[in-house]
């Protein structure tokens, strides 16, 4: 019976201890969730969903600026200003600067620029900063 007891004690020191353990294990850090994998950053699309469109959109942004470069020129340099309606960058620099020239001249046009053709040199249509060349004969 003593055998019965010790093994009983021992049997219940063991319970006690994975009692214990398994309470204390509640106290621990919690483990941290797992990190969901980063979602793939949004690829630019183009602005332009073939180069027909592309070349469309040229074609009219072209016109605008002619139209635009005609009245000033007529108007001997004055409006420049207008140039910033349908030019950034280089195109509004060169606008501004064919304003200037007339005003310096004296000068003035008569008449209007007539686009009688234009085509497709090259697109690089890929990403957001899409570049398109084109021949324009006037």
């Amino acid at each position: 019976m003593k055998a019965m007891r010790g093994r009983a004690l021992r049997t219940a020191a063991m319970l006690s201890v994975a009692l214990i353990a398994t309470a204390l294990s509640g106290c621990a850090s919690s483990p941290t969730p797992p990190t969901p994998a980063p979602s793939p950053s949004p690829t630019a699309s183009p602005l332009f969903a073939s180069e027909e469109e592309a070349l469309a959109a040229a074609t009219e942004a072209y016109a605008a600026y002619q139209a635009v470069a005609d009245e000033v020129a007529e108007a001997g340099g004055a409006g420049a200003d207008k140039y910033e309606q349908v030019a950034t960058g280089d195109a509004l620099a060169k606008g501004r600067e064919s304003a200037e020239e007339y005003q310096k001249a004296g000068a003035y046009a008569v008449g209007s620029t007539v686009v009688e053709f234009v085509d497709m040199q090259q697109a690089q249509l890929q990403a957001a900063d899409s570049e398109l060349l084109f021949y324009v004969c006037l």
